[in-house]
């Protein structure tokens, strides 16, 4: 990754709160779930229209924006978390500390992802979420905070999510350069790359990639989902061919960076219905017709 996509990116929100209430969700329903050096961080929690009028208790998934570790914001996510609440699951953008070239790395952003599913879990009794079922939604810098916070502890961490679905992820880190630069030496980039955090027990996975992506290769989809095999953990690969990093339809560099504004819809809509059935296969959402 580089800087040239954080820029167009940064102009890219694509949701509002008027928005989800139009569409028969509640929500947001923002918390701060942390006070860091830099400030507080929230999520943003939307729920089905439906627990309105009844009390109940649903799977929730976080949803992690992309951005190259250094711009972004939960908003960017809205409209994504409004279409997954309608389905039935509580969907909660969260808001993780951007990469500073000063005090702030991806280290302290993956601490951050951990803290948000702590809260979630120790405060689940009244937002009414099963903290058994908390999955991680990640798009590119997301993914790889995503997938890291699954498998960076031991099976069964209170930090980890239970279910991942990751769009576009980078899960070989330790071999972007981008990210080598932020992580710095603070840390080996693989101490924090999910494609060296395999493990036993890993949760399931499923990986949304395009085929010609050039900001996070196809080829580690490809190692991360053969090393989770190798495991006996579940990771289902999808490739849409022909196109490159969050669907870009221009395959050039620079327009792949550009981000969601270059994706080609056709697949960008196949890639959700695809990540429904999965939700649905593991009790996330209901089944979509």
């Amino acid at each position: 990754m580089t800087r040239m996509i954080l820029a167009v990116l940064a102009a890219v929100v694509v949701s509002s709160t008027a928005h989800a209430q139009d569409a028969g969700v509640r929500g947001p329903d923002t918390r701060v779930y942390k006070t860091t050096p830099q400030g507080e961080l929230s999520l943003h929690i939307f729920r089905p229209a439906a627990d309105s009028a009844q009390p109940s208790t649903r799977r929730a998934m976080i949803i992690l924006h992309g951005g190259g570790w250094t711009v972004g914001e939960p908003e960017w996510v809205f409209a994504t978390a409004t279409h997954f609440a309608q389905r039935g699951v509580v969907a909660i953008p969260v808001k993780y500390r951007l990469s500073n070239d000063k005090d702030v790395t991806p280290i302290e952003a993956l601490h951050d992802v951990r803290d948000a599913i702590l809260w979630l879990r120790r405060n689940a009794a009244e937002l009414r979420i099963d903290p058994q079922h908390i999955a991680a939604y990640g798009t590119s810098a997301g993914g790889q905070l995503a997938a890291a916070a699954a498998l960076i502890g031991p099976p069964n961490d209170s930090g980890a999510p239970t279910l991942l679905v990751l769009s576009s992820p980078a899960v070989a880190a330790a071999t972007d350069n981008w990210f080598r630069k932020l992580i710095g030496t603070r840390a080996n980039p693989a101490s924090m790359s999910p494609d060296s955090l395999v493990r036993a027990n890993a949760p399931a996975a499923l990986v949304l990639q395009g085929e010609k992506d050039v900001v996070t290769p196809l080829r580690g989809a490809q190692g991360f989902c053969e090393r989770m095999r190798a495991v006996n953990a579940t990771c289902e690969l999808v490739t849409y061919p022909g196109v490159g990093h969050l669907f870009a339809r221009n395959l050039d560099h620079r327009s792949q960076e550009q981000g969601p504004r270059n994706s080609d819809p056709a697949v960008a809509a196949s890639a959700r219905t695809t990540a429904e059935h999965f939700l649905a296969r593991h009790g996330y959402i209901r089944t979509p017709r």
